[in-house]
């Protein structure tokens, strides 16, 4: 190995660029192979190739190929039947990871021309890679120049993949066997992800198609039958309207600089939980959105979507919630339905980030609390705010105010918000605050100590090293609460790859929960299997197990969330109107609830 390369690529007998132009099918997986591009880190074979059809170097165990987006070139040989490589640097993720947390414009997009430009690379087709990428998809037959042209724009992506590479190196990265063994990792769920995305999520059709061709008439009834305020007029939402209501409900509503009443998504959040008139029109606002402009992708009873891996700062997926069947309002999730003969199950980790805080931290009380059947009961008492023998029957209103306490505070809430969103005074909202610092003493010195070393080194890494950069910009909030966010990330990324080498069928994440699919005489065992792979996973990378819980949907019956309520009941009323008569489901119809288990 070159001594201008760090010594851990002198594992590999071969690193080897490339690039693939393709047209892609419905469910956006490659389709049409137009041109494949290749060659070797030192010059030791090129390729270039109209419409490949043979492997023409088949990768071994020993060789590592480095693409951009890597999904797009697994998914092309996948296509073609060639090798799939046993060791993947996928430089998307690698660039996200490099740039995570960083602040300006040219940080905010992640393809090739814009990790091209912040390394000060030209690309010699960036003024045409846009109008090339639409010809690819077009069907119709390439001319002898077109064919010469693709080539040569696929050639120059290989090219300037590794001079990205090289720049990357010599800004620091992979630099140790650790940092390259963590970089495979990602690669790896790269290619598990892949897979993720192709299966897609089972639908119900009749359903989705009544929605389709219904969509005005359903906006119009969800607004007759939720705005009971009167706040739309004529399907526009009116802000005075809006003002008289919120100032009813709330004198002391959240105002922005400007004077005028906060409308963002927290805000209304945390307000909505206190008033239904606002959690209403929280939903009524989502659905209305969604039934906008559909952009949800059905095929073949399925839908598709690309779950953006890596784009957050903590390194989660972050798929479109317009495109996205789980980001969709939650009376839309009800269109989830496996098909005969087959069942899904939604596998929960159970308070993920309070578990992991706890581990990470090694606050012993914390660890208990989570251990406990009842988080918030258990910080309750160890707080003394209820007597030892309380429970969430004969404490409600306690537990509701200690929930709201122990999920805002992680997240860096300032006591006003937790006041506002409770109806209490600041008094006792600071004193329920200081109850939690007191209960929790080790983890919030963890707190402290993470905050200081993230200020004085300028990023923080996670347990499998990804990285977010910190700058003066950077909130608080966000350094606080990263080492739970992005460990939840890599407890996702891991059990992806172990699921799928598994061979169960994982077919969506949702934050802190896996779906998979399966038939219906196996469900029950690829639940446990996944579970199983939950516990040790998350046991290997924090150092005890978290608890998970599943719920379990065969067919005939669909995903119902459980806190679609009003919303999934006036849907179900609308239906009817198109002789669709059999959405909603009887209380307690899932056939399988596991227990949480440590």
């Amino acid at each position: 190995m070159n001594d201008s390369y760090p010594a851990a690529f002198g594992r590999f007998d071969r690193v080897v660029f490339e690039d693939f132009e393709f047209s892609t099918d419905p469910t956006n997986r490659p389709d049409h192979i137009l041109a494949y591009c290749a060659r070797d880190l030192f010059g030791r074979g090129k390729w270039e190739i109209w419409q490949p059809t043979n492997d023409p170097q088949p990768l071994g165990s020993k060789d590592l190929l480095v693409a951009y987006a890597s999904g797009a070139e697994l998914g092309c040989r996948s296509r073609l039947g060639w090798s799939m490589p046993s060791n993947i640097l996928c430089l998307h993720a690698e660039y996200c990871r490099e740039v995570a947390g960083l602040d300006g414009e040219q940080f905010s997009k992640r393809g090739l021309l814009d990790a091209l430009r912040v390394f000060g690379i030209s690309h010699p087709f960036e003024n045409d890679k846009e109008r090339l990428q639409k010809r690819a998809l077009d069907p119709s037959p390439f001319s002898a120049a077109e064919r010469e042209e693709m080539v040569a724009y696929c050639y120059a992506d290989v090219a300037t993949t590794k001079r990205l590479f090289e720049k990357m190196i010599r800004a620091g990265c992979w630099r140790t066997e650790k940092e390259l063994e963590q970089a495979l990792l990602r690669g790896r769920f790269v290619n598990a992800q892949r897979l993720v995305e192709g299966y897609g999520i089972p639908v119900d059709s009749e359903l989705w198609n009544i929605i389709q061709d219904n969509r005005e008439e359903i906006r119009s009834s969800f607004i007759e039958a939720m705005d009971r305020d009167k706040i739309y007029e004529d399907g526009v939402f009116k802000e005075s309207r809006f003002m008289a209501l919120a100032l009813r409900l709330e004198r002391r509503w959240p105002r922005t600089p400007r004077g005028s009443l906060k409308r963002d998504k927290n805000t209304l959040k945390i307000l909505g939980k206190r008033f239904p008139e606002i959690e209403n029109l929280r939903d009524l606002g989502k659905t209305l959105s969604a039934l906008r402009e559909p952009s949800i992708q059905i095929h073949n009873d399925r839908s598709y979507c690309y779950t953006a891996p890596f784009k957050s700062k903590t390194g989660r997926n972050q798929p479109s919630t317009s495109r996205f069947l789980f980001g969709a309002p939650k009376w839309m999730r009800s269109l989830i339905k496996p098909a005969e003969g087959r069942a899904i199950a939604y596998i929960d980790v159970v308070a993920e980030e309070f578990g992991i805080a706890s581990l990470l931290s090694g606050d012993e009380a914390m660890w208990e609390s989570y251990c406990s059947d009842d988080v918030y009961m258990d910080f309750a008492k160890r707080a003394a705010l209820v007597p030892p023998k309380a429970t969430k029957a004969t404490h409600p209103e306690t537990r509701r105010m200690c929930k709201e306490v122990v999920l805002g505070v992680q997240y860096g809430r300032g006591f006003a918000s937790t006041a506002l969103a409770l109806n209490i005074s600041d008094q006792k909202a600071s004193d329920l605050h200081y109850s939690h610092k007191s209960v929790y003493r080790k983890y919030w010195s963890y707190v402290s100590k993470l905050t200081e070393m993230g200020l004085f080194r300028k990023c923080l890494l996670s347990v499998l090293g990804w990285k977010m950069r910190i700058h003066p910009k950077t909130k608080p909030n966000t350094i606080q609460n990263f080492p739970m966010q992005a460990g939840g990330a890599e407890l996702m990324r891991a059990v992806t790859i172990k699921a799928i080498d598994s061979r169960i069928r994982l077919i969506a994440q949702v934050h802190d929960a896996f779906v998979i699919e399966s038939d219906s005489s196996n469900i029950e065992a690829d639940t446990e299997k996944t579970r199983d792979i939950i516990s040790k996973v998350s046991a290997s990378l924090f150092g005890k197990p978290l608890k998970s819980s599943a719920k379990v949907i065969c067919y005939p019956e669909r995903y119902i969330d459980e806190d679609a309520g009003e919303m999934l009941e006036g849907f179900d009323k609308v239906l009817k109107r198109y002789g669709y008569t059999h959405l909603l489901i009887p209380k307690g119809s899932y056939p399988l609830t596991q227990t949480d288990r440590v």
